[in-house]
């Protein structure tokens, strides 16, 4: 689950599955949507870069513990840190997660500048596009596996663990891509919101009692270079919900330049949404 401690520093062993970064469309880690800002001070609701466990004894700041002011030649506990952005300056770290720390199947991307995340307004903002890196991470990293290709996801705050953004990087759960490859999706980003792009979808449900089988997502298949997924899910999202209760990632779809692109949340979804996009991942069915 999310909310465990992601802690167990390990080296990652690098694989690259593909020749050409150009044969599955990484595409440019600039991003896509609104227009640069300046980094200082993180706005409200993006956190204080003086959050620790040690001065609040709170769990969740374990995380950004963790990554905050490392760089390419500091990564710490971290496996490595990359640059994303040159202007300003950005790093992010690449990490094990808690989940299945003993597989490259559980890895996070975590910027080393704080933002809290998936409601922290820098996220609409672009470049640096966070999903991009991601992307190109994942790739050289995540062992291929045509049955359950690459899922990329974030949770909400409703449910996440580590209040420090972090991206998994993972594959997608076998049945849960089986049912993707059924839907009779919508292809633009604009309808993603639409009653069409709801679908009913299989889970890796490994934490609660009874377990899901399933539950309920918002499905876009779309075809291009991975966009910033946090500035286009906030335009189009309805103004009656907002992005702190949002999960959001991508499955590529095994050809090409095309994704599921994935939403939910359980906020207003009755209870057949979900706040934990990790229920699409394939885990292991026993919790580690």
């Amino acid at each position: 689950m999310d909310n465990t401690s992601h802690n167990q520093p390990r080296g990652v062993s690098r694989r690259t599955f593909l020749t050409t970064s150009a044969a599955i469309g990484i595409g440019a880690v600039a991003g896509t949507g609104a227009a640069g800002i300046a980094w200082g001070a993180p706005p409200a609701g993006c956190g204080d870069p003086n959050d620790s466990v040690a001065s609040t004894g709170r769990s969740e700041f374990w995380l950004w513990d963790q990554v905050k002011g490392r760089t390419p030649g500091n990564a710490g506990s971290n496996d490595y840190v990359r640059q994303i952005s040159s202007t300003p300056n950005r790093y992010y770290a690449i990490r094990h997660g808690g989940d299945n720390p003993h597989s490259n199947t559980d890895l996070l991307l975590i910027p080393t500048n704080r933002i809290s995340g998936i409601e922290c307004s820098y996220l609409l903002h672009s470049p640096p596009n966070w999903w991009a890196a991601a992307w190109r991470e994942a790739v050289a990293n995540v062992p291929a596996k045509p049955s359950s290709p690459i899922a990329l996801g974030v949770n909400s705050k409703d449910k996440r663990g580590q209040d420090q953004l972090h991206i998994h990087l993972a594959q997608v759960n076998y049945p849960t891509f089986q049912d993707l490859r059924q839907i009779q999706p919508v292809t633009k980003i604009s309808d993603w919101m639409s009653p069409q792009a709801n679908v009913k979808l299989r889970i890796n449900d490994r934490h609660k009692t009874p377990l899901r089988k399933d539950a309920w997502f918002r499905v876009v298949k779309y075809t291009g270079a991975l966009p910033n997924l946090f500035y286009e899910l906030n335009k189009v999202l309805p103004t009656t919900e907002s992005m702190e209760h949002q999960v959001v990632g991508a499955v590529w779809s095994g050809v090409g330049q095309t994704y599921y692109l994935i939403n939910s949340t359980a906020k207003t979804s009755k209870g057949n949404g979900t706040g934990l996009l990790d229920l699409i991942y394939n885990w292991p069915a026993n919790k580690p």
